[in-house]
């Protein structure tokens, strides 16, 4: 056989390998579009119709102090179809978690969301099974009350009924002004995941706001497990504590131990769970909102080290990434902060830190705009080693319009789109199409949804162009893509299990 006709049989085969993967692509995925909604929730992954296929449930409503029939969105995994809806009074900006507590084989919701909203829904069904506060009767956004629920963990049977219990913090007091620092203090609830009865109200110890999803962890591994949460936000100062789970049940405020300071802002972002000091006890990754990561021994609770951008003023509600980089051993961390002082972010720029050390192994500058969204881990470049998913909105330019006095004025437009980090090779490219419409605060989701041994990336989008924080259309998007990540070891907001835990 000739060296051209050799060639042009190659170039044959990688185009029908193409052409394949390209339909292979089409028929997997599939879009799914919701009128006059938005979500500051991420997806997350459950068989609720028992076909073996993972479905996709999803907190959402319109805009903020707002009802709508979208609270609680579940879509059939396969086609992207509404399996079932529950309304909402005002957002649901927390993300599920799963547990089956009425024995049907089929696992139940547990979700927050503003305005005092926890639910427990029926995940076959979508029947509210129970909610705190469910004889609510009016929304008054000054009754301190009336905070918002945010992400919540299961923590061991605390009521004797056989069903785990229910951690979650309450905070987030929307009438207040920046530069207002009389707030009502945020709190931990524990509720009873079977009927939804609170066990326990536990206020920050320093009385402080809190917007900070908690952690449960048994680092001494003799059945008490710490919880880790946090205090302050992006203008009041607050602190990172750990307590024992008897000492919260008993409401023993001085237990909490301050593992970190927020030095004039708070902890908002959630941690990272994993061991870097190779003593088989996990250790933690926590960032500030100012910016600072820092890395605590889970064995003695000291201080490891802790980094923070010297050339350049940074903030961040997004949680770290783990990702080995260096090859030394210890998963080292992929960090992304908006660039300024808050409310005025106008570029982002994402760092790689030394697990082991502390220092700058990367630095990533794009044009980018501030965003709540965390970074994620598979290897899209099928090199075996792991590269970093992240959801960016980007300014395209500016488009002339009218006001409302027939003035011209000018308008930015935006897009967003998923870039991937390639760190081995220091290269960022763009992962599939851009949208036009931007993706605030959703995290991704990579799984393997369909079961077919390819991995899928669900992201959602608001298709407003014009304004990032409007609610004009949802669209929740599953695109399917042609690799094969045999382990996704960090592909969810807070982790691959939902718990912080890598």
């Amino acid at each position: 056989m000739s060296k051209n006709l050799r060639y042009l049989i190659l170039l044959l085969i990688a185009g029908v390998t193409a052409v394949f993967a390209y339909f292979q692509l089409k028929s997997n995925s599939w879009t799914s579009t919701f009128e006059n909604t938005a979500t500051s929730s991420s997806c997350r992954t459950t068989d609720l119709n028992n076909d073996g296929i993972l479905d996709i449930v999803l907190g959402a409503g319109t805009m903020e102090n707002k009802a709508s029939e979208n609270g609680v969105i579940a879509l059939n995994g396969k086609n992207g179809k509404v399996l079932w809806k529950v309304p909402c009074r005002n957002q649901i900006v927390g993300s599920a978690i799963f547990n089956d507590i009425n024995g049907d084989g089929i696992k139940d919701v547990f979700i927050g969301g503003r305005s005092a909203q926890l639910l427990c829904i029926d995940g076959a069904s979508g029947t509210v099974i129970w909610e705190y506060l469910k004889d609510f009767e009016g929304m008054d956004l000054r009754d301190t009350t009336m905070l918002n629920f945010y992400n919540s963990q299961f923590i061991p049977d605390q009521d004797k009924d056989g069903i785990q219990d229910i951690l979650i913090s309450f905070g987030g007091y929307v009438p207040a002004a920046p530069t207002d620092f009389n707030r009502p203090h945020g709190s931990l609830f524990v509720f009873s995941g079977k009927t939804g009865k609170q066990l326990v109200q536990f206020p920050m110890p320093d009385y402080k706001e809190t917007y900070f999803s908690p952690a449960i962890y048994d680092f001494k591994k003799d059945g008490n497990p710490f919880i880790l949460f946090g205090s302050g936000g992006e203008t009041i100062t607050g602190a990172f504590y750990a307590i024992r789970l008897t000492d919260l049940m008993n409401r023993s405020i001085d237990s909490a131990k301050v593992l970190a300071s927020g030095r004039g802002q708070g902890f908002i972002a959630t941690p990272v769970i994993l061991d870097i000091t190779k003593d088989d006890i996990a250790d933690i990754i926590i960032t500030s909102f100012s910016g600072r990561t820092m890395a605590i021994d889970g064995n003695t609770f000291d201080l490891i080290w802790t980094h923070r951008p010297k050339s350049y003023r940074v903030a961040t509600n997004s949680t770290p990434a783990p990702v080995e980089v260096n090859n030394d051993g210890i998963m080292d961390f992929f960090c992304s902060y908006g660039e300024g002082v808050w409310n005025e972010f106008k570029a982002t720029k994402q760092v790689v830190i030394d697990g082991k050390t502390g220092k700058e192994l990367l630095q990533f500058n794009n044009r980018s705009n501030f965003l709540y969204s965390s970074p994620l881990v598979g290897d899209f470049t099928q090199d075996g080693k792991e590269d970093v998913l992240l959801s960016v909105n980007v300014t395209t330019g500016h488009r002339a319009v009218r006001d409302s006095a027939g003035q011209i004025e000018t308008q930015e437009k935006y897009v967003t789109e998923l870039l991937v980090f390639d760190l081995q090779q220091n290269s960022v490219f763009r992962l599939g199409d851009r949208d036009i419409g931007t993706n605030l605060c959703s995290t991704p989701l990579i799984s393997d949804v369909n079961k077919n041994g390819k991995v899928e990336v669900l992201t959602c989008i608001n298709s407003d162009g014009d304004n990032i924080f409007s609610a004009e259309n949802l669209i929740i998007e599953c695109r399917e893509l042609p690799l094969n990540l045999k382990v996704i070891r960090w592909g969810a907001y807070m982790g691959s299990s939902y718990d912080h835990v890598y």
